[in-house]
C-alpha cells in the first residue's frame, strides 16, 4: 500500500485523506493502523462480505464481468481467456468518456 500511496500522491499532487476498507485481517494489523495514523489517513472500516456497504464497488465489478463475458461470448472465445477479457474490459472503461463524468475519461478525472 505504501508504494501505491506514494505513486498516487506523486501523480496527483493530492494527499490521501480517507481510506475505505473492509474488515479483513490485512487492514486491521497494528502496523497498518500505525501507518495510517502517521500519514493522517482516516480509515473507514466496513464489514467484509456485506455488499450493501460496498455497493459502488460491487456494481462496478458486475459491469466489468458482464462486459467481459459478452466479449468472450460474441467472439466464441474460450473461457481460458477470462482474465484477459477482464483486463481489456477494465482498460476500455478507463479510456472511454462517460456522460456521468461530463464526457471525461476516468484517466482525465484522475489527473
Amino acid at each position: 500500500f505504501c508504494k501505491f500511496k506514494n505513486q498516487v500522491e506523486n501523480e496527483t499532487c493530492e494527499k490521501f485523506l480517507v481510506l475505505r476498507l473492509d474488515k479483513k485481517y490485512q487492514f486491521l494489523s497494528k502496523e497498518f493502523q500505525e501507518f495510517c495514523y502517521k500519514h493522517r489517513i482516516a480509515r473507514q472500516l466496513t464489514q467484509a462480505l456485506i455488499p450493501q456497504q460496498n455497493i459502488v464497488a460491487k456494481r462496478c465489478n458486475i459491469i466489468i464481468f458482464k462486459k467481459a463475458r459478452s466479449m468472450l461470448f460474441k467472439r466464441n472465445l474460450p473461457s481460458s481467456l477470462w482474465l484477459k477479457a477482464i483486463s481489456i474490459t477494465n482498460y476500455l472503461i478507463t479510456i472511454f468518456p462517460t456522460n456521468t463524468n461530463n464526457v471525461k475519461t476516468p484517466i482525465e478525472l484522475y489527473y
